[in-house]
């Protein structure tokens, strides 16, 4: 919600947000960017499997590019998870 008379977005949900967590894909995919920047989406293909679709910033770049990554989600670390959680 953009407040009167201002130019920062108050947003009621930012309690619930789950701490930040970096994946390494780095360590399954060739590092072409310095530095990893903002997923913009998450796409799903099915089978447990995702696309990630991410801004990055390469510095030897004017423009910052885009990249994608294809994951696959582990139901059992999930389900780990979820339980920690309750």
């Amino acid at each position: 919600m953009l407040l009167p008379g201002k130019k920062t977005v108050l947003c009621a949900l930012h309690l619930n947000w789950a701490e930040a967590h970096c994946f390494p894909i780095h360590t399954k995919v060739k590092k072409w960017w310095d530095i990893m920047r903002t997923p913009l989406g998450i796409i799903p293909e099915g089978n447990n499997e995702y696309t990630i679709v991410y801004v990055a910033i390469d510095k030897s770049k004017r423009f910052h590019p885009m990249g994608m990554v294809k994951v696959k989600l582990n139901t059992d670390v999930l389900d780990t998870r979820r339980k920690e959680l309750k």
